[in-house]
């Protein structure tokens, strides 16, 4: 009645690894998807969880069903085995802009002429410039995401997602296309020492916070109502602001989000719009990812309207 299955994969002896699978939108096919074995010390057992899409066969047999307008975001360690990172990108055509916060240091980096190859059956797909990058496509643009290449000291480690990203008529991005309230969802990039977050905030017509609330969790701790960055942040204001640096056109829709204390801002997220304002256009609810600029264990952001 509540959309609870249970499943295994295994051999039929072992049943090895026993899965739950809530069943969140029948008619979409997604589910939330968690890892049933015992969680103690004595098992030693890992803890997962994690989202499954139902595959659109027609998206699996087109021709090229990764060609963008879509925003792509993945989290995780980096290649030296050390350290994380977390990226977004808008990928077009065979075209990246994508900005990545690589231990602490934010960089960009723009690659043309991609080309994947996609499997129409499994809708594996690969990326003519890594093998080790791998997408499972499930609908036009849209895409589930692993990198185990290896660049360095140890493989990359790092999941995400590519959703298609909606712009607005007009083709150029500006303030009035986000929405005026959102709640937040943080996922980090896999270092234990950081939060999970969540929160709500609300900006006007100018892009500035008029309201800012987040709780978050740590290993057997909680705080809730928190400003920004904690209450180090009290008295200081945030605003979204259209990225002229790498986004001067308004084309790629990425914004900054700009923090002010003491006279001093800077800035501490730059996020991609992945959908506008459902006033806007009333087939997407806003939708944004947002990349933490500030961190050497760099977190995203997921803002949804």
């Amino acid at each position: 009645s509540y959309g609870r299955v249970t499943f295994n994969f295994g051999s039929s002896s072992s049943n090895i690894n026993p899965f739950v699978m809530y069943l969140t939108n029948n008619s979409a096919g997604e589910s939330v998807v968690m890892d049933a074995n015992p969680h103690d010390a004595t098992n030693n057992a890992a803890f997962m969880i994690g989202q499954a899409r139902a595959q659109v066969a027609s998206a699996l047999q087109a021709s090229n069903p990764l060609s963008g307008p879509a925003v792509f975001y993945e989290s995780g360690q980096d290649s030296d085995g050390q350290g994380y990172d977390a990226d977004i990108a808008q990928i077009s055509s065979g075209n990246l802009e994508m900005i990545e916060n690589n231990e602490g240091t934010v960089k960009t980096q723009s690659i043309t002429g991609i080309s994947m190859s996609t499997n129409s059956t499994t809708g594996r797909t690969t990326v003519s410039t890594n093998s080790g990058i791998v997408f499972y496509v499930y609908d036009l643009n849209s895409a589930a995401y692993l990198d185990a290449s290896s660049n360095g000291a140890a493989p990359e480690n790092a999941i995400g997602w590519m959703e298609p990203q909606t712009a607005p008529t007009s083709g150029a991005w500006a303030l009035g296309d986000l929405a005026t309230s959102y709640l937040l969802n943080t996922a980090p990039s896999g270092d234990f020492s950081k939060d999970l977050q969540s929160g709500a905030v609300t900006t006007n017509s100018s892009g500035a916070f008029t309201y800012f609330a987040e709780d978050d969790g740590g290993q057997n701790w909680a705080d809730w109502d928190e400003f920004m960055c904690g209450s180090e942040c009290a008295g200081g204001s945030a605003t979204f602001v259209p990225d002229t640096t790498y986004d001067p056109n308004g084309a790629l829709g990425i914004f900054d989000v700009n923090f002010t204390q003491n006279s001093t801002t800077q800035t501490v997220s730059y996020c991609v719009a992945i959908s506008v304002d459902k006033a806007t256009n009333a087939s997407a609810k806003g939708r944004l990812v947002c990349l933490d600029a500030t961190s050497e264990s760099p977190q995203l952001t997921i803002v949804q309207e």
